[in-house]
């Protein structure tokens, strides 16, 4: 019985080509907006989620006065990371380094986004290890790439052990693979493309561990039940030292930032890990969403209105022959739930194909849709 009433409502929407046309493009190209509107939204108020310590970890970040203005600032000197390992209340510390490094493998030379950091940063952060092993990064020779890096550079074969050479200041200097983790989501807070130890800033003319001119990120991970505004004050002794080697940057403050609120506090911290965009674009994304749903849906509604009126000696023949209003209800739902379904598949077609890869490029975000 079902099987007939889709059967006629498919027939029905064939004879009736361009209102059927009008309805579906007008419904998919609604789905499609919503849908890059959701996804873009989601990244931001998702980000960082995966991360099993997530609740735990803080950036340090400070507070200075530049013209009389006050800033907060997330670039903290990077030799603090170093002090830090005195309180008992720290699980583990690490500085992040943002750098885009020449790799040279065999005879070709590759730019990767890198990300410098200290050995802690895999137990910190939840990155999902593919091949070899987390503490790869306590060799200061060897690397963490990604999955599609390790498919760049090493197609199918298995990259652990695999030499490759990094442009190090004018240098090259060689280093083996040690694990490659799965690729970053839309909702990662880091989007990297290899990890290697800060090593090899500290031994550099940067030197990192003891030049307080050179800033980093810094990332805490706390220990379970302390209070933070308690260890926040401990820390204000650093600040001292701080404007003591460098009187020309003067901190005032040191705050806790917690990890699941830079995202949204991007704006007001200057220079901070967090990178996502503020509630205005949000808001508009959401609205434009919204207004061409609604347009489609009303447009929908007149057109369906419109085409019932001109099916009335079908209805009434209907009715002659014995046929009931329960099935000539069940009928017209059928066609417009053959309406909705081939809108809706079209619509994640095109956002998938068209509006998602052009709002990437636009935007410079890694939105994207799973269908596994």
């Amino acid at each position: 019985m079902l099987r007939n009433y889709f059967k006629l409502g498919w027939r029905n929407l064939l004879n009736q080509k361009l209102p059927s046309f009008i309805n579906i493009s007008g419904l998919a190209l609604a789905i499609a907006c919503c849908m890059n509107a959701y996804l873009f939204i989601e990244s931001v108020w998702l980000r960082g989620m995966h991360h099993e310590n997530k609740d735990n970890i803080y950036e340090l970040t400070h507070h200075k006065k530049v013209n009389s203005e006050e800033i907060h600032a997330g670039n903290m000197a990077s030799p603090i990371a170093k002090w830090m390992e005195d309180y008992h209340e720290i699980e583990d510390v690490t500085r992040v380094n943002t750098a885009q490094l020449v790799i040279k493998y065999k005879n070709d030379n590759f730019s990767v986004n890198t990300f410098q950091v200290d050995p802690a940063y895999l137990n910190i952060f939840t990155h999902n290890v593919i091949l070899g092993n987390k503490s790869a990064l306590n060799d200061p020779y060897q690397v963490v790439i990604t999955e599609s890096t390790s498919n760049l550079f090493f197609k199918d074969s298995y990259p652990i052990g695999e030499p490759l050479q990094i442009n190090l200041n004018g240098e090259l200097v060689e280093f083996t693979i040690g694990a490659v983790i799965e690729d970053h989501t839309s909702v990662a807070m880091f989007h990297f493309e290899l990890l290697m130890n800060n090593y090899h800033l500290s031994k550099s003319n940067l030197n990192i561990d003891e030049n307080w001119k050179v800033n980093s990120w810094t990332f805490l991970q706390l220990k379970d039940g302390l209070d933070v505004t308690e260890i926040s004050g401990k820390f204000q002794n650093l600040i001292a030292t701080q404007n003591e080697n460098r009187p020309e940057e003067k901190y005032t403050s040191l705050e806790l930032v917690p990890f699941m609120e830079l995202t949204q506090r991007s704006d007001e911290i200057e220079g901070g890990a967090g990178n996502g965009a503020g509630l205005a674009p949000q808001i508009v994304l959401s609205c434009i969403g919204l207004f061409l749903l609604l347009l489609a849906v009303f447009n929908y509604i007149n057109i369906a209105i419109l085409m019932a009126t001109k099916r009335v000696k079908e209805i009434g023949v209907r009715k002659v022959i014995g046929g009931r209003k329960r099935q000539l209800v069940i009928q017209f739902l059928s066609e417009n739930l053959i309406t909705c379904f081939i809108s809706l598949v079209m619509g994640l077609i095109i956002a998938h194909t068209l509006f998602i890869p052009w709002f990437n490029n636009m935007a410079n975000t890694n939105l994207g849709l799973k269908f596994d």
